[in-house]
């Protein structure tokens, strides 16, 4: 809930399967995205004459939500043979069709052109579809650590929707878009939405972190103005976290649990830092076990310290909150009923936002 949250002074599990170590710089060197790291790599164009006898020879996974027609298989016909002539340039498995004889878009109107027009000029992507992104996303979290920033992402929903580019100067905001960058240049808009995008990739991330493989559904929109865009604030109360949550039908144990999500986070005096561990209940047990002495940051902001670990004004309102406490003890001594709870918490927040959901994307 926080603008930062906590770092305990224990060592990750050794399970964990992402590295533990800070992860601001999206500018260091990041993983390549499937298919090519420029447009001009990953689309080609391929011509087709269809005759009596020969069909196209392409089974593609039609969706009307969909802006492009991913390649399921190809089967023969006039595709086979432009594969056997062209071997540099194969159409594959995985690859995406997204303009068949001028038409683009209008996911419709260019399966009709497949099927009627015996000339065609398909112009496709490669590694374009939901399989690749998901392998896209694993890459970079695994590679670079950072997990904790595409939850971070994904929790302040409002920072999702913005299709924007300006990160308002806030660090890691202007991190996950950096680490994000890539990958949605390839998939945005054409597969997913940036708000989309965000929740899959932070789900992405907490099975990466050891935690719950949680459901995505699709159907998110993206904002295009600056002023619709929330920003955190660690250093409110219990009313605060009630005020923010209620809203969005959380009930307080689900407040909790989802707060819980917090066990990613780094804080640091000099702002926030959000670094790789594992998904556990740790959260919960630190904010019971430790003695937190308050101090002020060199912002001028309150927070709680105990050693190298810091807590911020919301994360303190768990245990100081009689109400919120009980369920803080519940999830500190059974982490799998956290767990549980986080999940379906986790999932009502993602989707509070609208009532059209597609479970494919």
């Amino acid at each position: 809930m926080g603008a930062t949250c906590c770092k305990t002074d224990t060592a990750p599990s050794s399970d964990a399967t992402v590295e533990a170590r800070p992860a601001l710089d999206s500018s260091l060197a990041l993983p390549l995205v499937t298919g090519g790291t420029t447009e001009k790599e990953r689309l080609y164009t391929v011509k087709l004459t269809k005759s009596g006898d020969r069909k196209l020879g392409l089974d593609v996974d039609f969706m009307a939500e969909r802006k492009v027609l991913p390649i399921m298989t190809v089967t023969g016909g006039v595709a086979e043979i432009w594969n056997q002539e062209h071997p540099e340039l194969q159409i594959s498995k995985g690859d995406s069709i997204l303009k068949v004889n001028g038409v683009t878009g209008d996911v419709a109107a260019m399966l009709d052109r497949c099927k009627t027009d015996m000339e065609l000029e398909l112009t496709l992507c490669k590694c374009l579809n939901f399989e690749y992104l998901v392998v896209d996303l694993e890459k970079l979290i695994t590679s670079k650590g950072c997990g904790p920033l595409m939850l971070r992402l994904s929790w302040h929903h409002k920072c999702i929707f913005y299709a924007g580019e300006k990160p308002h100067g806030i660090p890691w905001l202007e991190a996950a878009r950096g680490f994000l960058k890539a990958i949605s240049q390839k998939y945005v808009p054409r597969l997913i939405s940036h708000a989309d995008l965000a929740a899959l990739a932070a789900n992405t991330a907490i099975k990466a972190l050891g935690g719950p493989e949680i459901p995505t559904r699709f159907g998110r929109l993206d904002i295009r103005s600056e002023d619709d865009v929330m920003l955190p604030d660690g250093e409110k109360d219990a009313k605060y976290i009630r005020d923010v949550l209620g809203p969005k039908g959380l009930e307080e144990k689900a407040m909790v649990a989802v707060l819980g999500a917090n066990v990613c986070g780094m804080c640091h005096v000099e702002g926030a830092d959000f670094g790789a561990r594992r998904f556990d209940n740790s959260y919960f047990k630190d904010l019971l076990t430790k003695q937190w002495e308050q101090e002020t940051s060199q912002n001028g902001t309150p927070q709680f310290r105990c050693g190298d670990a810091v807590m911020m004004s919301t994360d303190m309102a768990l245990v100081n909150d009689p109400n919120f406490k009980v369920h803080v003890q519940q999830y500190a001594a059974d982490e799998k009923l956290w767990l549980d709870e986080f999940t379906k918490a986790w999932v009502q927040l993602q989707e509070h936002i609208t009532s059209e959901w597609r479970d494919i994307l």
